[in-house]
């Protein structure tokens, strides 16, 4: 089994920037352990936006979202992948880098609740896990988007209505959830909208030549295609079936 990883990475190599997820999340919480003066990012029209704990559930979506979304996309073509990976991977680390330079906080964060429920403990527990550090860009709204823009621009996933649709809608609600929730300030949103318009053109208006060659793909869909014709053989063979 190593042996085929390693013949599939050393055909693929660009294969492996679908590890990223696992790196920044690492990185993230590194960048928490450190104690230093962070400057605090609040606009008026925080104190507007109400606290709702259904948004939690889009928030823990984002997880699947974005990690998921990173990955599936090795299963849709190389170009795709790579521009991908330049606006949306590219963007989650000038997230962190930011971060690094550029240390902020929330001072916002409700620390009681006036009620008790099953989407309330989420909430408590997300704040227990996740302090309210490094907001700015919000890495959730940018991600949200970057994922929602490739699959947008996908040949293969936008030539359907539903994912576009579908996309748009869960996009919204991620970004809607770290305001609602109070993970983050508006001004965090702004900011991520504002660093996918820079990198937007840069991942998708640009000829680059590394779009072009081998298709981990390709290889991978093959691979399924033959995996699933083995095994109804192997049914139809079988005695018992």
């Amino acid at each position: 089994m190593l042996a085929k990883i390693r013949c599939f990475l050393r055909t693929y190599p660009y294969a492996l920037i679908a590890v990223y997820p696992l790196l920044h999340i690492l990185a993230f919480f590194l960048l928490g352990l450190y104690d230093v003066d962070r400057y605090m990012i609040e606009s008026r029209l925080d104190a507007y936006i109400p606290f709702c704990e259904w948004f939690v559930i889009p928030y823990y979506l984002w997880y699947i979202y974005l990690f998921g979304g990173m990955i599936a996309f090795l299963f849709v073509s190389r170009k795709d992948f790579l521009r991908m990976a330049i606006c949306t991977i590219g963007g989650m680390a000038v997230c962190i880098a930011i971060c690094v330079v550029f240390p902020t906080a929330i001072p916002f964060r409700p620390t009681s609740f006036d009620r008790s429920n099953p989407l309330i403990w989420l909430v408590e527990f997300t704040y227990s896990m996740d302090h309210p550090w490094n907001v700015f860009p919000s890495m959730h709204c940018f991600g949200a988007i970057g994922i929602t823009i490739a699959v947008w621009k996908s040949d293969l996933i936008g030539r359907f209505v539903w994912t576009k649709i579908s996309s748009g809608v869960l996009c919204v609600l991620i970004c809607l959830s770290t305001l609602f929730i109070k993970q983050h300030s508006i001004l965090d949103l702004f900011s991520a909208i504002a660093l996918a318009a820079v990198l937007y053109p840069i991942a998708y208006c640009v000829r680059w030549k590394f779009l072009e060659g081998s298709d981990a793909a390709e290889f991978l869909r093959e691979s399924y295609r033959t995996s699933r014709k083995n095994t109804k053989r192997n049914k139809s063979s079988d005695p018992l079936c």
